[in-house]
């Protein structure tokens, strides 16, 4: 098992990335755009999977969440082309 420093440096992680980017987009558009609550779920569904991704490299007993991140607000940085 390869030890990695920060999480985005796993691979996993990285595809989830690419995964939310390529999620984002179709939901942009308009059939997504006006069922919020579907948009709004689908979105969620797939920023948790990096959630999780970054969640399995944290040490035993280490919490490192914040105040926003307990109150289900996340500071993943999205992919740049996602407007």
């Amino acid at each position: 098992m390869t030890a990695f420093e920060r999480f985005e440096d796993m691979r996993s992680w990285q595809s989830a990335r690419e995964l939310v980017g390529m999620i984002y987009r179709p939901t942009d558009l308009q059939d997504f755009s006006h069922d919020f609550a579907l948009r709004d779920q689908i979105r969620r569904a797939v920023i948790s999977v990096m959630s999780n991704l970054k969640k399995l490299i944290q040490k035993p007993g280490e919490t490192n969440y914040s105040t926003k991140e307990e109150s289900g607000e996340y500071s993943i940085e999205l992919p740049d082309n996602i407007t």
